[in-house]
């Protein structure tokens, strides 16, 4: 008998005594237990190791890749261009960053969190809530993202860990006209 034969027989056998001491349901309840925690347990390893490699590796197109404000920081300046009404469905705002790219390699910022908070710091659903760009060298560049609120409600926009102030110059309450 092959060693996978010995351990299916095993395993039938132990679930077998199982079932007679713990009943059929406390047996699937137990098994399925196991088998959604190793899932789980599966993603996150997939998930740090996918992570982990982008941040060691090479990119294939020589680009830096950054997952924190803190190494963007070395490579980029993040201003908050405007924050306008926006034309989108049920979404207020149109938020629009610009990132300005300094280094002399393309500047991709991965995993990108993007979040909008109203005056008393409460989060506004945000659209996306994260994202991936990449910069070019020695370039600007406009990320632009939507918020459920109106202008006038958002009193800070965080990407990253990063927090910029709103200040009243950066919105725009009226309206945009859309071309013919």
């Amino acid at each position: 008998m092959r060693t996978s034969q010995k351990t299916a027989l095993l395993l039938g056998t132990v679930m077998t005594l199982s079932i007679g001491v713990m009943g059929c349901r406390s047996v699937a309840r137990t098994c399925s237990g196991c088998c959604v925690s190793g899932y789980k347990d599966t993603v996150a390893g997939v998930e740090e190791g996918w992570v982990g490699g982008r941040e060691r590796g090479a990119s294939l197109d020589g680009a830096i890749v950054v997952f924190s404000f803190e190494d963007f920081a070395e490579y980029a300046d993040l201003q908050v261009e405007k924050v306008a009404v926006s034309t989108h469905g049920s979404f207020g705002t149109e938020v629009t960053l610009v990132i300005d790219n300094v280094a002399e390699e393309p500047l991709r910022m991965a995993d990108v969190e993007l979040v909008a908070l109203d005056a008393e710091r409460f989060a506004l659903d945000t659209d996306p809530k994260r994202t991936e760009t990449t910069v070019p060298p020695k370039a600007k560049q406009r990320l632009k993202f939507r918020v459920k609120a109106a202008p006038k409600d958002i009193g800070t926009i965080r990407v990253w860990e990063h927090e910029i102030k709103i200040v009243e110059s950066m919105r725009q309450h009226a309206v945009p006209t859309q071309p013919f």
